[in-house]
């Protein structure tokens, strides 16, 4: 009988979120406090973007274009902002990490650093792109008369998905550097080891 109590214990309290999350370790817990963070953000300006849009309805084609521009702006430098915040705050985590790591030397501490500040670097590069693309795009669709306010708004629509599929190819390469550069140090980790 009183294994059977204790057995039921431990299976709640193992089965409980926070336990489950306490065993998946303290770097999946900061994944996934980071991605409530950006979660977070997009999810405002998701939200300040609907607001935006209705504010928009009743505006003339030039106050359109306007603050449709200062809107863009605005979000860009919040975003550029927030993307600086979180790269501190990763690259922190990334060093102290990295501290605890007795089986890599400094050099190869040092280059994981810096692949991780060449990457963000890439990110900050392919958004300033992306933003300076989008402002062109405006100031010609606001200058092209031959395009209704729908027609507009259809090819601003055209063009966002356009950028949505560069962003997640530009991610998926990313994606697979990292992967690369990871199995490349797991190898030599290994090849240490043999020796």
């Amino acid at each position: 009988m009183n294994r059977k109590i204790l057995s039921l214990v431990l299976a709640s309290a193992l089965a409980s979120p926070t336990t489950l999350l306490a065993a998946q370790g303290p770097f999946k817990e900061y994944r996934r406090h980071q991605k409530e963070k950006i979660q977070a953000h997009y999810d405002q300006q998701k939200q300040e973007n609907q607001e935006f849009r209705k504010e928009l309805k009743d505006m003339s084609e030039e106050q359109w274009h306007n603050a449709t521009v200062e809107h863009t702006r605005t979000q860009f430098q919040e975003n550029q902002d927030f993307h600086a915040k979180m790269h501190e705050e990763r690259m922190k985590h990334l060093r102290e990490k990295l501290s605890n790591k007795k089986k890599l030397n400094e050099a190869k501490k040092t280059e994981i650093i810096n692949f991780a500040e060449e990457q963000y670097q890439e990110n900050v590069r392919f958004r300033q792109q992306q933003n300076q693309e989008n402002v062109e795009f405006l100031d010609n669709l606001a200058k092209n008369a031959a395009l209704s306010k729908e027609q507009k708004i259809e090819a601003i629509k055209d063009h966002m998905q356009l950028q949505l599929e560069e962003n997640k190819k530009f991610h998926q390469n990313q994606v697979e550097e990292r992967r690369t550069e990871m199995r490349d140090i797991r190898s030599q980790m290994k090849k240490k080891d043999d020796i």
